[in-house]
């Protein structure tokens, strides 16, 4: 429905709320060399909160609309938080690379 996807939170906003993603991840590695956001459709997941060797998935058949904000090294691994661009609560987020 269209009304859930409405665009209700800033990119800038998206990045501050971000931020907070990023450091509950604490990370080992310094992804601060490249920084990209855009909009698209995801999945909730448990990135945050899942233990070791649990699912991820929150629901995998909902999707929603949220500001993927990435963060990456020069070698092309990182961390993306999804911020909700209805809500502005984070729903998930991923990490990538080799």
């Amino acid at each position: 429905d269209v009304e859930s996807n409405e665009i209700k939170i800033s990119e800038e906003k998206a990045k501050k709320i971000a931020e907070n993603g990023f450091d509950i991840a604490d990370t080992d590695n310094d992804y601060d060399n490249k920084e990209t956001i855009e909009i698209k459709e995801v999945s909730a997941n448990r990135f945050f909160t899942a233990k070791y060797n649990e699912s991820r998935d929150a629901y995998p058949d909902i999707k929603r609309k949220a500001y993927v904000v990435s963060k990456s090294d020069d070698i092309g691994n990182g961390v993306s938080v999804y911020v909700d661009v209805t809500t502005g609560l984070i729903i998930g987020g991923r990490m990538f690379g080799d």
